[in-house]
């Protein structure tokens, strides 16, 4: 499957939307949460190759390319979850611990990240 047909399956079944760069593919949807805008990550993928810390990593530009995203829409943050039985979970966690997101709640297997845009 393309990733175009994917992008189409996402926005058509959810209203999401699908943001592709160099290395890596993430989705996202815009959810009201009191009287503000928040940018929620659904989906997130980075190549092997360009995962890791640096600025020079897909990790990084993803991270980037998400709070582009967010200042454009207005939201007061991103948010997300991150899955840690699924493979790499806890190695997203610690990544994006080291961006800055905050690990808000969780209930074992499932952890909402927050990164606060204000």
């Amino acid at each position: 499957m393309s990733l175009n047909l994917f992008g189409e399956y996402c926005k058509e079944r959810y209203g999401h939307v699908l943001e592709e760069f160099k290395g890596g593919f993430f989705t996202y949807g815009i959810i009201p949460y009191e009287n503000k805008n928040v940018l929620f990550v659904n989906d997130y993928y980075v190549t092997p190759k360009e995962r890791g810390f640096t600025s020079k990593h897909g990790s990084r530009k993803l991270f980037n390319k998400l709070k582009t995203i967010a200042k454009e829409k207005k939201c007061s943050s991103i948010a997300g979850n991150v899955w840690l039985d699924s493979n790499n979970g806890n190695e997203m966690l610690r990544l994006f611990l080291f961006l800055g997101f905050k690990a808000e709640n969780g209930n074992g297997k499932q952890i909402m990240i927050t990164y606060n845009m204000e």
